[in-house]
């Protein structure tokens, strides 16, 4: 009995550190970032240029909350039309598995499209959005959510 108890205390421990090492390896901004938000999507659209296309990204209802089904509205202005865009949704500091919005065009130069964006249990609220466009740029959006 004493030596399953040892067992399980070893595995327990070894978790707890196993985490606490990722936390560390992972802590700091992603490479091209600096940690910070570039588009505050709270107060509305944000603009981003991609090679010779304009993006307007937004997100409703707001404000941005995780794990609720939210509505993603892309234009690209001065762009090739489509039929979809891809957004793919992620943290800069760490992976949360694959999380895409499949957008469809709902006017020449409007896609939308819904999904939601998980909490993470870090507690860190920097998501980033990374808008595909019809020719293959790519613009990212770095905003936060509220949990």
């Amino acid at each position: 009995m004493y030596k399953k108890n040892n067992s399980a205390i070893f595995k327990v421990v070894l978790f707890f550190l196993s985490c606490q090492l990722f936390l560390i390896l992972n802590s700091g901004p992603a490479a091209g970032s600096d940690g910070k938000p570039d588009c505050d999507i709270n107060r509305g659209p944000c603009k981003k240029n991609a090679g010779s296309t304009e993006i307007l990204f937004d997100i409703l209802p707001k404000p941005v909350k995780a794990m609720q089904e939210l509505n993603f509205t892309i234009t690209i202005k001065g762009g090739p039309e489509s039929d979809k865009l891809i957004v793919t949704l992620g943290m800069p500091d760490m992976y949360m598995g694959e999380n895409k919005i499949i957008a469809g065009r709902s006017s020449k130069e409007t896609y939308t499209g819904k999904g939601v964006i998980p909490r993470c249990l870090s507690g860190k609220n920097l998501w980033r959005a990374t808008v595909e466009t019809p020719k293959g740029e790519k613009a990212d959006f770095l905003f936060n959510v509220i949990y």
